[in-house]
């Protein structure tokens, strides 16, 4: 018996050598991956105190519960370009209404602000208007009254001089990158696409502008007219297969279109003033 008890106190030996490698080894593992893991000494002490307690087990339950960032360059640039993402889509995440000298925009109800619009100053906004993306409207010195129903597309800019408020009528359709300053443009007409209409321009009901079309200072036209060139100059009537398919028509699919998004993005209307707190909206 005497070999017999050796040899098992041998295995004994040797297994209890092994496991305390084994349970040494775990405890530095876990003290080397956490400190790769966490720069916060708290972290880093619990978890080796797990280990050290629990052996085996411990390590189990740090797999579970060990953070989950690294501290390695490639890691770090990822966070690092994750925050920046983040931070710029929050920047972009709704339209920036901006007060000038205590006054500021003016919102009629059901009326879609994408994100990256930007209203400055005395901007009324007529019910179930649009603006679209990062279109910057700034009523600085004078106000900008945009009608019922109007839609403003992305990246136009609106702006007023002194003396020369901007007026846009009910169900305007203004094309995309169109530069709109301190004119008038009556009810239900299409501005075309990166045309200029310059302060004290008028452009009268059922009129088009043509795309990149330039309608000069103090320049008026009768109704429906088509503008077009640069100079802009009267090419002829307008048809009124024009007035109901391009103006008519563009104007309430944009309407139609607003209504879906807005539907799909209700934060925009948290943003803006209540209904209630609203002064009476432009026709």
């Amino acid at each position: 018996m005497e070999p017999v008890g050796r040899a098992i106190a041998i295995v004994i030996a040797v297994l209890a050598a092994s496991g305390a490698a084994t349970w040494a080894a775990v405890v530095v593992w876990a003290w080397q991956d956490v400190r790769r893991r966490t720069a916060d000494i708290y972290v880093r002490l619990f978890a080796s105190l797990l280990v050290l307690a629990l052996g085996p087990l411990g390590a189990l339950l740090y797999l579970i519960l060990r953070p989950a960032e690294t501290l390695d360059d490639a890691h770090l640039r990822r966070l690092q370009e994750t925050a920046l993402l983040d931070e710029m889509e929050a920047a972009r995440g709704g339209p920036s209404l901006h007060a000038v000298r205590g006054v500021g925009p003016q919102i009629g109800r059901n009326v879609y602000l994408a994100p990256g619009v930007q209203l400055i100053g005395d901007v009324r906004v007529g019910d179930e208007a649009s603006i679209w993306h990062n279109t910057v409207v700034r009523a600085d010195v004078a106000p900008v009254t945009i009608g019922r129903g109007a839609n403003i597309q992305d990246g136009c800019v609106l702006h007023v001089d002194d003396d020369q408020p901007l007026s846009i009528g009910a169900n305007v359709t203004v094309g995309h990158m169109a530069m709109v300053h301190g004119c008038t443009i009556e009810d239900e007409c299409l501005i075309g696409i990166q045309s200029t209409i310059l302060s004290g321009a008028v452009v009268r009901r059922h009129s088009i502008v043509g795309a990149a079309a330039l309608v000069s200072e103090g320049k008026a036209f009768e109704e429906r007219r088509v503008l077009l060139g640069v100079p802009a100059r009267a090419a002829r009537a307008t048809t009124d297969d024009e007035v109901r398919e391009l103006i008519v028509a563009r104007a309430q699919e944009y309407r139609r279109l607003a209504a879906v998004v807005r539907q799909a993005a209700p934060v925009r209307a948290a943003a803006l003033p209540a209904p209630d707190e609203q002064p009476p909206q432009p026709a």
